[in-house]
């Protein structure tokens, strides 16, 4: 075709002056109809591979020449030089509590559900706090750690004393929000729940001095998503929607396009996408809605988990309580948000199996070469400790 026949005498002319085409398949392609010969095999080097003097390891290389890394893209198939060793596989808190310092806490998944602890959580705070362990609990929960405390004893029934500190990603939220008033702009788009006192958001802008919520995408300066309930949340405008259930977008695409059309960035204060409750039920979060305001062409700002400056935040809680330099242990159930967070993190990460979001994705009595398997398949790391559940 003249398509191909135009390949070949751009490949004719890319030899001549040392240059590589930008298109490896092209090249190919080139030479195969440029040689007229072995049709139907496959072509093993380029054109330039097979003529330029310094294609084959010379010392010198000709300046239009730029070898082809994968540091941009890596290969999934990529294995480290050091690969990291399979996860140890423990049954309770008790076989490893020992081996470190402190431990930072997943909440739903760990803890227990939204509104309900697991059996054996007060008992295993308690053996920690008896040991003399510091705990953090490292939530992505919208609303303030106030209203995380509150939850614990009243709902959950567990001692707030047992634990050393709450991290939320509200709380991480609400301070960015009060250092950066001037660089964001007062009005706020709030995307948040319908139910603000119970999810603990009814108060949320009670000390941020100088913001206001905003009624329509023209008056606002950048949206807030706390929830998936409500647009225009705490505003008379304010619109229900069923995303949380069905993860219906449309009642937002026109507000979002317009959004991005005006340059509004997002902050989102809860990355997570999914949760299941303890019937299977899965409910959509703010992470999922993050992320599609961000294929729309948005910039979105996210707090909490698996980013780094969580992990950080409960690091500094714990050197403000007088820990010093110890061995920290995150516990999860989450492979993308728990694990993959505490690795960039630099901490060691338990994964916690039977009752979080990935329960059904290992083999009843898995070893730990299914769950290396598992990870590198998702391309995510490996889990420092695998445990069924939290407990001691």
């Amino acid at each position: 075709s003249f398509a191909l026949q135009s390949s070949a005498c751009l490949a004719a002319v890319a030899q001549i002056f040392g240059i590589r085409l930008i298109s490896k398949r092209q090249n190919r392609t080139a030479l195969h109809w440029a040689r007229g010969k072995n049709r139907g095999k496959p072509i093993i080097r380029t054109p330039f591979e097979a003529y330029h003097p310094y294609a084959k390891g010379k010392s010198m290389r000709d300046k239009f020449y730029r070898p082809e890394t994968s540091i941009t893209t890596p290969d999934p198939e990529f294995e480290p030089a050091v690969p990291k060793p399979f996860p140890r596989m423990y049954n309770t808190l008790a076989e490893f509590a020992n081996q470190y310092d402190a431990f930072t806490l997943d909440h739903v998944g760990v803890l227990g559900n939204a509104n309900s602890v697991f059996p054996g959580v007060v008992e295993c705070l308690t053996q920690l706090k008896t040991m003399g362990k510091s705990t953090i609990i490292l939530t992505n929960c919208a609303g303030r750690v106030d209203f995380q405390r509150n939850k614990l004893e009243k709902i959950m029934g567990i001692d707030p004393e047992l634990v050393t500190g709450i991290v939320t990603s509200g709380e991480l939220t609400h301070a960015y929000l009060r250092q950066n008033l001037e660089k964001l702009g007062s009005r706020v788009l709030w995307i948040a729940w319908e139910e603000l006192e119970a999810r603990g958001l009814a108060d949320f802008f009670h000390d941020l001095e100088g913001f206001t919520l905003a009624e329509s995408v023209k008056d606002a300066d950048f949206i807030l998503i706390s929830g998936v309930g409500s647009i225009f949340a705490g505003t008379p405008s304010a619109i229900s929607t069923t995303f949380e259930d069905d993860r219906t977008t449309k009642p937002f695409e026109k507000y979002f396009r317009l959004a991005v059309h005006h340059s509004l960035p997002m902050l989102c204060a809860n990355p997570d996408e999914e949760l299941v409750d303890s019937e299977g039920k899965t409910a959509y979060m703010p992470g999922l809605l993050a992320k599609r305001y961000k294929e729309l062409g948005g910039r979105v700002i996210f707090f909490g988990k698996p980013y780094t400056a969580a992990f950080e935040a409960a690091r500094r809680l714990l050197e403000d309580q007088g820990f010093g330099e110890g061995r920290i242990c995150h516990i999860g159930d989450s492979l993308n948000h728990d694990v993959a967070g505490a690795d960039h993190a630099g901490l060691d990460a338990a994964w916690v199996v039977q009752t979080g979001v990935d329960k059904h994705s290992l083999p009843k009595n898995a070893r730990a070469s299914d769950v290396h398997r598992f990870c590198k398949s998702k391309q995510l790391p490996s889990p420092t400790v695998v445990m069924p559940r939290f407990e001691w």
